[in-house]
């Protein structure tokens, strides 16, 4: 079969009985088949506008014989990655991630859909809440809890964006399920801190009493059990599931009020009292000797008055800048 009347037939441009010879080649032998898939894929993917091509241009015919010319060369036995293939591979591995997350979507719209919610959010002013079951969940600056009017027969499911610590109230026959970001929290009776980016599906659970089970909405198989004093992760950037324990006192300070400080550094103090009073603490390391350290608890202190203890038992300087805290030596 000449190459010409492949192109035509791919461009649609033959007659009928033109067409039913093409394809009763085609079909005579595996070897015309990859044949044609071969030129087919060359006149798919040729660099120049092939929708435009006049076969009968000398010009245009030499460009895709050459094509073809070197896809016989090249189809020689070897190995080779072209620009193509590492874009399609990367085209079907965004689509599969895009499914994952817009099957968890479905799930939850499913689950909600014949459901009447309540959302309460720290923007509108609410920091508590009581759910039907009277578990009791308080919320951080900036977080959204979404929760059923009355839970059903068999789950206790909520939503969650944000920071939220929780008491929940044991029910063995009805789990607690808690979804935050890509991840899924489940307990039976417990109080425990959880922690969903706005802006990143990275979710940390922070347990105080009781056990809790922390796996990924799309693989439920991949779980971790945390008890009290355990921390789990669950973070696509730092791959995957992770299970550790939790040094750090002040997790719950947000709705405690209370900073406690242990030898701490003032480096590692000024990180804990910028994320507690949500504004940059700025040190000048270059006056300020690395081995300055406190020990010291805080309840319900105003920022001026942290800095004010600071300055006398560190003997360092502080000065509000808009927002920011510079801290300096004396």
């Amino acid at each position: 079969m000449k190459d010409e009347i492949i192109i035509s037939y791919l461009k649609n441009e033959l007659s009928e009985k033109e067409i039913r010879e093409v394809n009763d080649w085609i079909a005579a032998s595996e070897e015309n088949k990859k044949y044609f898939n071969r030129i087919k894929f060359l006149w798919e993917n040729s660099a120049f506008d092939y929708q435009s091509l006049d076969i009968s241009s000398a010009e245009a015919w030499d460009r895709i014989q050459s094509a073809i010319t070197r896809e016989r060369i090249d189809s020689k036995p070897n190995i080779r990655i072209d620009l193509i293939t590492l874009r399609r591979v990367a085209a079907v591995m965004i689509v599969l991630i895009s499914v994952g997350f817009f099957i968890t979507w479905i799930i939850r719209q499913d689950r909600t859909s014949d459901v009447e919610w309540i959302t309460a959010n720290t923007t509108t002013g609410i920091n508590e809440a009581i759910l039907p079951d009277k578990s009791h969940i308080w919320l951080n600056n900036d977080s959204e809890i979404k929760y059923p009017v009355k839970f059903k027969e068999k789950t206790r499911e909520i939503f969650l964006t944000g920071e939220a610590f929780f008491e929940v109230n044991g029910n063995k026959k009805k789990p607690f399920i808690i979804h935050a970001g890509t991840s899924e929290i489940r307990v039976l009776g417990t109080s425990f801190n959880v922690k969903s980016g706005r802006t990143t599906p990275e979710v940390i659970v922070t347990v105080v009493s009781g056990k809790v089970s922390l796996c990924d909405s799309l693989n439920r198989e991949y779980k971790v059990i945390l008890e009290p004093g355990d921390q789990g992760i669950n973070s696509p950037d730092k791959g995957g599931l992770i299970k550790e324990g939790n040094d750090d006192p002040n997790f719950q300070a947000w709705k405690t009020g209370i900073l406690i400080f242990d030898n701490t550094s003032l480096k590692d103090m000024c990180n804990t009292l910028s994320g507690y009073y949500n504004r940059p603490f700025v040190l000048n390391n270059e006056e300020i000797p690395g081995d300055k350290r406190i020990t010291a608890t805080f309840d319900n202190k105003d920022i001026t008055e942290i800095l004010k203890i600071l300055e006398i038992t560190l003997d360092i300087s502080t000065r509000m800048d808009n927002d920011t805290i510079m801290i300096s030596a004396n």
